[in-house]
């Protein structure tokens, strides 16, 4: 039903929205840093169509170095100050992530 009203987009996406741990890493070079909606909104990544969540966990699992960096780099460019050892164990508690197979677009038109 949601196919006639909506156009579905043929691509997944995951959700990212930062833990106590990343909100500490910001804290430690802005102690005076207050946590706004925009902080606690998170980012959405689009990913290629796929069929079920362990397809897009198998993606995360290879790719989530380029969400991390790419979270990191949205408050700080200068790499010298983000974590040296970053791994999926890290990206784990650092960031909530949600999976997801089915994007629609309500919007007519491009």
């Amino acid at each position: 039903m949601l196919d006639e009203v909506f156009s579905n987009l043929k691509r997944s996406a995951i959700v990212i929205k930062g833990k106590q741990p990343f909100k500490d890493w910001l804290l430690d070079h802005d102690p005076e840093m207050k946590f706004d909606e925009d902080v606690l909104e998170g980012s959405i990544f689009l990913l290629p169509e796929y069929d079920s969540i362990v397809q897009v966990q198998n993606w995360l699992k290879k790719n989530f170095k380029e969400i991390f960096d790419e979270e990191l780099h949205n408050w700080y460019t200068d790499e010298d100050m983000w974590p040296q050892k970053r791994n999926f164990k890290m990206f784990g508690a650092w960031f909530d992530y949600s999976l997801h197979t089915m994007i629609f677009d309500t919007q007519k038109g491009s």
